[in-house]
């Protein structure tokens, strides 16, 4: 989206992206699809640690299986300093089970399990179940309230993280974010401002695979089942907006938005050769 300063455009962004809601008319969008919006201004989570700034967004069930996803984002933006930073979370926890052991029937009435008959899925039981004595020796539960307690700890030794980061390079950790959230919909308010022009054909590639590919950084082989990816972004200066597939021109005197061609566009999928 292009159009002059003070034209409209993060006010119609944040109209799509359900931040702002109209006077008049309204914007649908089904309620199946996730929207993330990304601000001009970077938001951080001053008292978290730089992990659990960049999983923001994700369920507790999902951090663990996202974990190689998290590196493959940050290896492509080239978030060097950020992944040192977090290399003990990307680390896959190694939990060991020991399958439960009954020592007690589950049916007081009666049952056709034996007494000390180990079940065959090491699963943790809810509860609700009828049993009296159950052995675990280590659970996935309790690795986590063991990792839980050393979170205070984490939150202290990395304190200020963010200090030692420039503006620019925090524009990138909350884009960063915003991938590994991986939303259906996304919005980003002036997303090139604070790149030079390698930095911005590296966001213009990671963007171009998240629409491309449903998703950054996942398999080729279930792309088919996931939902399609749009990204709205508006930029300052209008070269820029030769990395989008359409744009639209905010016309003041007519209050009106028209759709243009970008016109010739470079692949971001090849990265530009250096000269020397």
């Amino acid at each position: 989206m292009k159009g002059p300063h003070g034209g409209g455009k993060s006010t119609t962004l944040s109209i799509v992206g359900h931040t702002l809601f109209p006077v008049s008319g309204s914007v649908f969008v089904p309620a199946h699809l996730r929207i993330l919006s990304v601000a001009e201004n970077n938001m951080i989570f001053e008292s978290w640690t730089p992990f659990e700034n960049l999983a923001f967004g994700l369920s507790k069930d999902q951090i663990s299986e996202e974990l190689p996803r998290i590196r493959k984002i940050l290896e492509r933006l080239g978030m060097n300093r950020v992944l040192a930073m977090v290399e003990s979370d990307l680390r896959e926890p190694t939990v060991s089970v020991t399958p439960i052991t009954i020592t007690q029937n589950l049916n007081p009435e009666g049952s056709n399990l034996s007494e000390n008959r180990p079940l065959i899925s090491p699963r943790t039981l809810s509860r609700e179940c009828s049993v009296r004595s159950v052995t675990i020796s280590v659970n996935r539960e309790e690795s986590m309230l063991k990792d839980n307690s050393t979170l205070e700890e984490k939150r202290e030794h990395s304190a200020g993280w963010f200090q030692a980061f420039s503006s620019t390079e925090l524009s990138k950790f909350c884009l960063a974010r915003a991938l590994i959230a991986n939303s259906e919909i996304l919005i980003l308010h002036k997303p090139f401002t604070s790149f030079e022009d390698e930095a911005k054909e590296q966001v213009a590639r990671s963007l171009h695979e998240h629409v491309r590919s449903r998703g950054m950084a996942l398999p080729t082989d279930t792309l088919i089942m996931r939902r399609p990816r749009t990204c709205f972004y508006s930029v300052v200066d209008p070269a820029d907006v030769k990395w989008s597939d359409t744009v639209w021109r905010i016309d003041v005197k007519t209050k009106s938005i028209y759709v243009e061609e970008p016109g010739p566009k470079p692949d971001p999928t090849t990265p530009r050769k250096r000269g020397r």
